[in-house]
C-alpha cells in the first residue's frame, strides 16, 4: 500500500522529507499519541460495555492501534473501522451491536468536533463581530445533532426503512433492527453519552 501511495514521489523528495524531521519534536508527539489512542479505546470499551459487551481493554487497545494504523495506511477511514467492528464482532458473537459501537465511536467524534468548531466560532463572532463565522459551523452543528437524534428514534427509523423496501430482505432488516437497537440502548443512558462526549473532547 505505501509503494502505491508514493510510486510517483522521487526518491529525493522522500529522504529530503526524512533528513527535515524534527525528532525532538516526534519525542513529545508519539506519547500525545499513543495517549489518545488509549482514550479513544476507553470510549469504545464503554460503548461496548453499555450493551453488556466485555471485552479486556487490552484487547481492544489492540485492536484499536491495528484499526488506526489501517485508517492511516489505507485510502480512508473506513478501513479501520471497518476492522474493528469485525475484530469484536469475532470476539464478541454479535456483529451487529459491535458495528453500532464503532459508528457510535464516530458520531461522538464528529459531534464533539462539530460542537468545538461552533464554540470557535460564537468566540470568533464575539471578537470579529462576523456572522458569516458563526453561521456555517452552527449548521453542520445541527445537522449532525438531528442525524444523532433522528438515529435513536428507534421506531421512525425503521418505519421509514420499512416504507423504502427494507423488509424484503430478511436477514437485513434483522441486522438493521438490531443496529436500532443498540442505538436505542445508548439513547435510555444520558450519562454514558456525556461520559463519551467529555472522553472525545
Amino acid at each position: 500500500m505505501v509503494v502505491f501511495l508514493y510510486h510517483n514521489v522521487s526518491g529525493e523528495k522522500i529522504v529530503h522529507t526524512v533528513e527535515n524531521i524534527h525528532f525532538t519534536e516526534l519525542f513529545f508527539l508519539v506519547p500525545l499519541i499513543l495517549l489518545n489512542t488509549m482514550l479513544n479505546a476507553w470510549k469504545w470499551s464503554t460503548l461496548l460495555g453499555a450493551m453488556g459487551i466485555n471485552i479486556k481493554y487490552s484487547s481492544l487497545l489492540s485492536t484499536q492501534m491495528i484499526g488506526a494504523f489501517l485508517s492511516i495506511f489505507m485510502p480512508s477511514n473506513i478501513g479501520g473501522d471497518a476492522y474493528r467492528a469485525y475484530a469484536v464482532g469475532q470476539q464478541s458473537g454479535d456483529t451487529a451491536h459491535s458495528l453500532a459501537s464503532v459508528v457510535a465511536d464516530r458520531i461522538a467524534g464528529l459531534l464533539t468536533l462539530a460542537f468545538c468548531g461552533f464554540l470557535s466560532a460564537v468566540i470568533g463572532f464575539e471578537l470579529h463581530e462576523g456572522l458569516h463565522l458563526v453561521l456555517p459551523p452552527m449548521i453542520v452543528f445541527a445537522v449532525v445533532l438531528a442525524g444523532v437524534i433522528l438515529l435513536m428514534q428507534k421506531t421512525l427509523l425503521l418505519k421509514i426503512l420499512v416504507s423504502a423496501g427494507l423488509s424484503r430482505f430478511r436477514k437485513l432488516h434483522s441486522f438493521v433492527e438490531k443496529l436500532m437497537s443498540a442505538f436505542q440502548i445508548y439513547s435510555e443512558k444520558p450519562l454514558l453519552l456525556v461520559k463519551v462526549l467529555l472522553i472525545s473532547i
